[in-house]
């Protein structure tokens, strides 16, 4: 056998896993994983996208386990969930300080789990709930500067049981929302509705007057594509469908869960070709990177339990890159 030919069949089958991952993605897609390196000078494509004009877009992170401390990336928000059960006050507290006083905003997740075995929505409008949402008041007084809230977020899940606050009662959890909202009703918060982004999302609705912005997740997990939709998606693709169903409400959109999983060559890839797409999507402000391994079996015992850590060394060639062509 002849040399050559030997080296290009010692490739195929080195890179035989991710061409699998991507088989459905055409040859574009398969020659950008193969042979394309994700260095600064490719992503340097990313702003000339036609048609579009430059788009002021925020980056953010949720970093449990403060991994990106010491990245080179100057991140404008930073991401937080607390259950409003029994949460540790003085450690969300300096949490939220110690962000501010970095100059970087905050988005507080609040999750909000049954601590009865009624009817959540019903209890929540009763005041069963009343103490928790105290709490959380009692902690925003005190803290400097706007935090960005987000109550019961992906209320219209349906592919696990995974919240107690997801379900097919859309008018139980608008009232609890309006509730919450109006107990919670100071200048320092700034809400986001953050439904999954099903095709029902908007009977979640609770009005303009409850919402400052949406906020939304995408996520790319090249196995449970496959099964799913029967291909693997791009950010465009997975994103394009969401932001359709939302663009009316004309709020400004978060992405506030963010992330890749995958091989390093496909979370490149697939990275890069989301920063090209995001100036499509006028109403896009916001992506939060979730820079952690998911929760373990909230995928299904079929798949394993993805890893969602950033690459910060590409992540932050990709951002300064973007922001630098602003």
């Amino acid at each position: 056998m002849k040399k050559s030919t030997l080296q290009f069949w010692t490739t195929v089958v080195l890179l035989a896993i991710p061409v699998l991952m991507i088989w459905f993605n055409g040859t574009k897609a398969l020659n950008a994983i193969l042979w394309n390196k994700p260095t600064q000078g490719t992503i340097g494509q990313i702003a000339q996208t036609k048609n579009h004009e430059k788009q002021a877009l925020n980056f953010g992170i949720y970093d449990p386990y403060n991994s990106c401390s010491d990245s080179s990336i100057s991140w404008e928000y930073s991401q937080l969930y607390i259950t409003w059960l029994n949460f540790d006050r003085q450690m969300i507290e300096q949490k939220i300080k110690g962000i501010q006083q970095q100059g970087t905003k905050v988005i507080l997740i609040i999750e909000p789990w049954a601590k009865l075995e009624t009817p959540l929505f019903d209890d929540i409008v009763a005041g069963q709930y009343d103490t928790e949402i105290n709490s959380i008041e009692s902690l925003l007084k005190d803290v400097k500067d706007t935090v960005y809230v987000a109550w019961g977020h992906e209320m219209d899940q349906d592919l696990t049981t995974r919240y107690d606050w997801s379900s097919n009662n859309t008018e139980g959890y608008k009232a609890a929302y309006k509730y919450v909202h109006t107990k919670l009703n100071t200048a320092k918060i700034k809400w986001i509705w953050a439904p999954v982004g099903k095709n029902n999302c908007n009977d979640y609705w609770p009005g303009d007057a409850y919402v400052n912005m949406i906020g939304l997740p995408i996520y790319s997990f090249p196995d449970f594509d496959y099964k799913y939709y029967g291909k693997i998606r791009s950010f465009e693709e997975a994103f394009d469908e969401k932001y359709e169903l939302v663009e009316n409400h004309n709020k400004p959109i978060f992405l506030i869960e963010f992330g890749v999983s995958g091989s390093e060559d496909y979370k490149a890839y697939w990275l890069r070709e989301a920063f090209k797409s995001f100036r499509k999507f006028e109403l896009l402000k916001l992506v939060v990177f979730f820079n952690s391994k998911d929760t373990e079996g909230v995928w299904g015992d079929q798949y394993k339990t993805p890893d969602w850590t950033v690459n910060q060394e590409l992540l932050s060639a990709y951002i300064k890159t973007y922001k630098q062509l602003e």
